[in-house]
């Protein structure tokens, strides 16, 4: 499972990461950006603390809502669980090389870019988080979801 899970995160991240170093790479090049409208800055701010904290606070509160009554849950339900939090929490590193790619201000860009740092580092899957989980969530070991 953590394996599965580390692909779906390397398949998300890798492609965030070009982008961003394309507009850095832009930017020192003297490539000029479209003008935005000030108010989009202030939503791509909140939007992006959405997605890396917000978002995954409720999807982690609506799961153990949902299972709250039984004692065990169910590999895959735990699965699906996890695969909601990456697609979540990733799409920040999206709206991070947005802020770069169009220069916003240095106050929503560094809010941005620290809230995609966050996303990034507390949500990769490794065997101790995910194995801390399913402690938490009382998972059982049965037939493990692979794909």
């Amino acid at each position: 499972m953590t394996r599965s899970l580390q692909r779906i995160y390397l398949f998300w991240v890798i492609p965030a990461m070009l982008l961003a170093l394309g507009a850095k790479a832009a930017a020192y090049l003297g490539l000029t950006r479209p003008a935005l409208p000030p108010w989009i800055y202030g939503t791509v701010f909140v939007l992006s603390a959405a997605t890396a904290i917000a978002g995954p606070i409720l999807i982690r509160a609506g799961f153990a809502q949902a299972h709250r009554t039984q004692t065990t849950v169910a590999s895959n339900a735990f699965y699906r669980f996890q695969k909601r939090l990456l697609y979540i929490a990733l799409i920040t590193p999206y709206w991070a090389a947005a802020a770069l790619m169009f220069q916003f201000p240095r106050f929503h860009a560094t809010g941005i870019m620290l809230f995609a740092l966050y996303a990034v580092y507390y949500y990769y899957p490794s065997d101790r988080r995910i194995n801390f989980d399913k402690k938490l969530f009382r998972v059982s070991h049965g037939s493990e979801t692979k794909s």
